[in-house]
């Protein structure tokens, strides 16, 4: 996987951070600039790479393995690009875990543009317990790419 997201998720988890730990309102200021310029450094990369970094952000926070498309409607038009953007950043596996009515359509449609489907595998889910704060495990369908 690109290099280059682990890089800006660190810091974005080095600037929150700095943000939970100021101590005035000058000191959260500056933390709030410093994501802002983190954000736009991240949307100059396209729109591509902003997919991908949010899904890997959604990854780390999730403890999975894989970069997961299921919580963002996947739009069968948007299909070769993600998948052509995850060749690009070296990504060899990706799970899809969306609950719709047209899933399998778009798991299709992952197939059509040269995703091979693997089989069932399960994930954290989308949103921890408020009993626990420990993450569900949910189905979702792993992919690898060709």
């Amino acid at each position: 996987m690109n290099k280059y997201f682990e890089e800006d998720y660190q810091a974005r988890t080095t600037i929150k951070n700095a943000y939970e730990e100021a101590k005035t309102e000058e000191g959260k200021d500056a933390a709030r600039e410093k994501m802002q310029r983190l954000e736009e450094t991240i949307n100059a990369k396209g729109k591509s790479y902003r997919r991908l970094f949010r899904a890997y952000l959604d990854m780390k926070e999730r403890g999975n393995e894989h970069l997961d498309f299921g919580r963002d409607t996947v739009w069968e038009r948007d299909i070769p690009e993600i998948v052509a953007s995850l060749k690009e950043n070296g990504a060899e596996r990706f799970t899809f875990s969306a609950r719709s009515t047209d899933a399998i359509e778009t798991a299709a449609g992952f197939e059509k543009a040269g995703c091979r489907l693997i089989g069932l595998t399960e994930i954290n889910g989308y949103f921890p317990s408020i009993f626990n704060n420990a993450y569900e495990k949910m189905p979702a369908l792993l992919f690898s790419l060709k």
